[in-house]
C-alpha cells in the first residue's frame, strides 16, 4: 500500500512540475529529433560538396599538369579508410593515369612514379548523435620519381570544420587534383 502512495506522490509532483514549466516565460530547449540532425549534416555536407565541385572546375586553369602516365601506389596498412585507394585510383583514371597497388618491399619493376599516402580518421557524433560517425580528418599524398619528390598534397580539416562531413570522395578528388596540377 505504501508503494501506491509513493506512486501517487511522484505523479502529483511530476504533474505540478510540468504545469510550472509550461507557465514559465521563455524558451525550453530540447534536443531536436534525429531527422533534424540528418538534415543539418546533409546541408553542411552539400555545401562542402558544392565548394569542392567549384574548386574542381577551376583546378586546371593557370596550372600545369604533371607529366605522369602511370603510378605505383605503395599500400599503407595504417590507413583505415576503405575507399581511400579505390577513390584515388578512380580520380587518376579520370586523367588517363593507370595505377597499380603494391605491398611494401614488392615494388614492381619499371615503376616510373611511386605514390605514398597517409590518412587519419576521426569520430564525432556532433551535438545530436551519441554513437559517433567516422570522417577523414587528414590525408597526405606524395608522388616520387626515382626517389625525387615530384609533388605533395595534403588535406586537413578546415578551421570552421564545415568540410568535416563532406564525402571522402570529394576530399580525395581535390587532394589528387592538387597533387597533379601545379602552378
Amino acid at each position: 500500500m505504501a508503494a501506491v502512495g509513493m506512486v501517487k506522490q511522484h505523479f502529483v509532483t511530476a504533474s505540478l512540475a510540468a504545469l510550472l514549466v509550461a507557465t514559465l516565460p521563455g524558451c525550453l530547449i530540447l534536443p531536436p529529433p534525429l531527422p533534424i540532425r540528418d538534415i543539418m549534416t546533409a546541408t553542411v555536407s552539400g555545401i562542402s560538396e558544392l565548394s569542392s565541385m567549384t574548386q574542381e572546375s577551376s583546378i586546371s586553369k593557370g596550372r600545369t599538369r604533371l607529366p605522369v602516365k602511370e603510378v605505383c601506389i605503395l599500400w599503407n596498412d595504417t590507413v583505415y579508410i576503405a575507399e581511400f585507394v579505390p577513390t584515388v585510383q578512380q580520380r587518376l583514371r579520370k586523367y588517363g593515369i593507370s595505377s597499380a597497388v603494391y605491398s611494401p618491399g614488392t615494388e614492381p619493376a619499371g615503376c616510373s612514379s611511386v605514390m605514398e599516402y597517409q590518412a587519419m580518421r576521426a569520430w564525432d557524433g556532433g551535438a545530436f548523435n551519441r554513437d559517433g560517425m567516422p570522417y577523414m580528418s587528414y590525408a597526405s599524398i606524395t608522388l616520387r620519381r626515382g626517389g625525387t619528390v615530384l609533388s605533395t598534397a595534403s588535406y586537413q580539416m578546415g578551421g570552421m570544420k564545415l568540410d568535416k562531413w563532406a564525402s571522402n570522395e570529394s576530399k580525395l578528388y581535390t587532394l589528387v587534383d592538387n597533387l597533379l596540377f601545379k602552378y
